[in-house]
């Protein structure tokens, strides 16, 4: 429940940015102007922005507002809440961005970043085992390396954003 009432909210704000997003870089890729890191930039800190203030509001608002929307009983789905600000805001502002490695013909760079999210989690996922964690550390493990390969997937755009200005 945490999940999803983290998760659609910014599943439909990162839909219609991905949008705007793609158009305005298409744009720049199909006229060649070199801008693309520039564009990239300005959507990371309108995205970062926003993704501070859900950061912010989910950490701190979380163990309130879920039980007196839910009831007590849900206190569980507050702290999952509050474990996955991070990775909320990192997915917010790294899904949308994500776009420029098809733009840019990066398909095989997408997917190595995508296999390396997974050997990651599954990683993450073994570690939790391992050491016997319980919920919410199992959950923390995973959602930090979640986090941690949105971080290597936007430094991967901007790179690649920066060389095709070049």
């Amino acid at each position: 429940m945490a999940e999803r009432l983290v998760a659609i909210p910014l599943a439909l704000v990162g839909l219609a940015t991905s949008s705007v997003f793609s158009g305005e870089y298409a744009f720049a890729v199909r006229q060649n102007v070199r801008e693309k890191r520039k564009i990239y930039l300005r959507a990371s800190v309108r995205l970062g922005i926003i993704g501070l203030a859900i950061l912010a509001a989910i950490a701190g608002l979380a163990q309130y507002a879920i039980p007196f929307v839910l009831g007590d009983g849900w206190q569980n789905a507050a702290q999952i809440a509050q474990v996955m600000a991070l990775v909320a805001a990192t997915r917010l502002v790294c899904n949308p961005l994500r776009g420029v490695f098809r733009l840019l013909s990066k398909g095989l760079l997408l997917t190595l970043l995508d296999t390396s999210r997974v050997i990651a989690i599954a990683l993450a996922l073994a570690a939790t085992w391992w050491y016997e964690l319980d919920l919410i550390g199992s959950l923390t493990a995973i959602y930090a390396v979640m986090a941690g390969s949105d971080i290597v997937a936007w430094f991967a755009g901007f790179v690649v954003s920066h060389r095709e200005d070049r």
